[in-house]
């Protein structure tokens, strides 16, 4: 059995260093660097005094004097660690990123990898799960695992529908890396998701009593009531088969979930101010997401209605 080679713990930087692929995310970074000394990644944090051992967590969140000690360790600055990371984005932004496994993969960076021995590499833009495109390379990025339900086949087979999908998450995506406020997409996006009731009595009991009505599953959700989307309807099984759960990031939700999100954020967007003051009086949104959310897609002129 090999042992482990670590250098005692000390204020320098460690004695061989691997050199960071262009948009290598932190944690595989230091999961290779680990490897160098035969070493479990935990162990090696631990070593250089990291307060956080986990790698995976620290591709979220890293604090200001675990970059210091990382950016001496690794001869490379905070700023530069700090940006192989997801650190400092909020919450709601955190929403679009997958935790510990890559939502995508770029073929020609793989390959690439491959060939090198650098199978392990990981890019930071492979966990963002509103991404197209390789920060890389620029080459087309594809899912990291190809299953995919029957819906999500008959969408794509439709070509219209999965462009204004490829349109809408290009300027998500945009929007991720410029710092917009992604909150006011993320909460339409749940909205779309929720049993709103359309009924007048139901919607008003209901914002009295400050929650929605329960049972979920006997309630259609909102996408699945708005005119605009009867074109997706027609394309999906049914919304018990996509709808995602409660509490659970985008990143997460099923492929032909994010996707029919994405879509029918377009006809949110188109929709009048008496349906996001509906959404605002149950507390799905907030006041002034319209705009934002409108801003956001008018960039890319992808707001339109599916058609029907």
């Amino acid at each position: 059995m090999r042992r482990s080679w670590i250098p005692p713990r000390r204020p320098g930087p460690l004695p061989e260093i691997l050199l960071a692929e262009n948009d290598e995310v932190l944690s595989s970074w230091l999961t290779r660097s680990a490897a160098l000394y035969r070493a479990r990644p935990e162990a090696l944090l631990e070593q250089l005094g990291i307060s956080e051992v986990v790698p995976a967590v620290l591709d979220r969140r890293v604090l200001p004097m675990d970059l210091e000690r990382l950016s001496v360790a690794m001869r490379s600055s905070p700023e530069a660690i700090g940006r192989m990371t997801f650190t400092g984005e909020p919450p709601e932004a955190l929403e679009f990123v997958a935790h510990r496994f890559p939502l995508w993969t770029c073929r020609q960076c793989a390959s690439e990898f491959m060939g090198r021995d650098l199978a392990q590499v990981r890019l930071r833009t492979w966990f963002i799960a509103i991404a197209s495109r390789c920060r890389r390379c620029g080459g087309q990025l594809t899912p990291a695992r190809a299953r995919a339900s029957r819906a999500l086949h008959n969408i794509i087979a439709d070509g219209e529908s999965y462009e204004l999908h490829a349109r809408v998450r290009d300027r998500l995506a945009l929007a991720f890396e410029t710092g917009r406020p992604v909150a006011a997409v993320t909460r339409a996006m749940k909205a779309l998701a929720a049993p709103v009731p359309m009924d007048k009595r139901a919607r008003y009991i209901a914002r009295n009593r400050g929650r929605l009505p329960c049972g979920p599953d006997r309630v259609p959700p909102l996408l699945w009531q708005l005119d605009g989307t009867r074109k997706l309807r027609r394309l999906m099984d049914g919304y018990q088969s996509w709808r995602p759960p409660d509490g659970r990031p985008y990143a997460v939700w099923p492929p032909a979930g994010q996707v029919a999100a994405t879509m029918g954020l377009t006809v949110l967007a188109a929709a009048g101010m008496a349906m996001w003051e509906i959404l605002a009086d149950l507390g799905l949104v907030e006041h002034g997401d319209h705009l934002v959310v409108k801003d956001i897609l008018s960039g890319a002129q992808a707001v339109q209605t599916v058609a029907n």
